[in-house]
C-alpha cells in the first residue's frame, strides 16, 4: 500500500539522517490509554505517548510530560513556583506521573521513574515476551495490523502490531514484534492501549530527570504502591516524613478510603 511505502522511505530517509544524531526522536505514537490503578475504583482514561529512537524509546503521560517541560522552562529562567503553576494551568492534570525508558541507561535494561511525593526510580531488566501469531488483521490510526497473542508475568496481552513500523516496540512494558504494537489489552481487562495518532517530528528522547530521585528496587516500589494505595498520609509520613494534613471544604479533616493497588505483572 502507499501509506506504507511512503513510511518506509521515511525511515530510510530518518536514518541517514539522524546516524550520527544520538535519541533523535524517529516517530511518535499516540494511545489513548484505559488503567484500572485500583479494585475500588473506575478505569482511567488518558492519553499516552511511545517515542522512538532508532535504539530506545520513552513512554509517558501526554500531559505530564507537557507541564514537567514548562516548569522546567519556567524554572530555569528564574522563575517562581506561582509562575510554573500559571505557566501549566491550561493543561489537563495527569493521570499518571510516570515514566518508561527502554534500553535506558543501558541496552537490555528499563528505567521506570514515578512522582510519589518525590520521584523515585528503579531499572529492570527487559525480558522476552513470547508471542503468537493469532492470524487476525485489522486497521488501527489508518495502519494494517496484525494479531498476537503473548504473557509477561503471569498476565496475557491481545495486541495488534504493524510492519509498517518497523521497530519492535510498544506501549507500557510490551515489545518484541516485528513492528509496533498499535492495539494492546491486557485479558483481565485491566489496561487498553490503543493508537490514536503516529506523528512524525523533530525532539529529542526525553531522559530520566533522577537528580533529587530516590533510587529503589521494584520490590521496594510495588510496597509503596500498596502502602500509598491503602492510606497516602500514612505512606507520606512514612517515606517521605512528613503530615500531609488536608481538609475538606467544611473544615473536617481528610479520611482516605483504603483502596487496593492493582499491577499488571506478577
Amino acid at each position: 500500500p502507499m501509506k506504507k511505502i511512503l513510511f518506509l522511505l521515511y525511515f530510510v530517509n530518518i536514518f541517514n539522517i539522524i546516524s550520527a544524531q544520538e535519541d533523535s526522536v524517529i516517530a511518535s505514537i499516540h494511545y489513548m490509554s484505559t488503567i484500572k490503578k485500583y479494585v475500588e475504583k473506575k478505569a482511567y482514561e488518558e492519553e499516552m505517548v511511545l517515542d522512538i529512537t532508532k535504539d530506545k524509546s520513552a513512554f509517558y503521560d501526554r500531559w505530564y510530560h507537557m507541564r514537567r517541560g514548562i516548569r522546567d522552562s519556567v524554572k530555569n529562567a528564574g522563575g517562581k513556583f506561582a509562575e510554573m503553576m500559571q505557566a501549566t494551568s491550561h493543561i489537563p492534570s495527569p493521570l499518571f506521573q510516570i515514566y518508561y525508558f527502554t534500553n535506558y541507561p543501558r541496552k537490555g535494561e528499563r528505567m521506570k521513574t514515578d512522582f510519589l511525593g518525590k520521584t523515585f526510580y528503579f531499572t529492570e531488566k527487559i525480558e522476552p515476551i513470547k508471542w503468537k501469531l493469532t492470524g487476525k488483521d485489522s486497521v488501527i490510526a489508518e495502519y494494517n495490523c496484525q494479531s498476537a497473542v503473548g504473557t509477561y508475568r503471569g498476565h496475557k496481552w491481545f495486541v495488534y502490531f504493524t510492519t509498517d513500523i518497523p521497530f519492535s516496540v510498544g506501549p507500557w512494558k510490551l515489545h518484541g514484534l516485528p513492528g509496533a504494537i498499535l492495539y494492546a489489552k491486557e485479558d483481565l481487562g485491566n489496561a487498553t492501549f490503543e493508537a490514536i495518532e503516529v506523528r512524525r517530528q523533530k525532539k529529542k528522547l526525553p531522559v530520566p530527570n533522577i537528580v533529587k530521585a530516590i533510587k529503589c528496587t521494584r520490590e521496594e516500589y510495588r510496597q509503596m504502591i500498596i502502602e500509598d494505595a491503602h492510606n497516602p498520609r500514612e505512606f507520606t509520613k512514612k517515606r517521605l516524613g512528613y503530615d500531609p494534613k488536608g481538609w475538606n471544604a467544611d473544615g473536617t479533616p481528610i479520611v482516605y478510603k483504603p483502596k487496593t493497588a492493582i499491577f499488571l505483572e506478577d
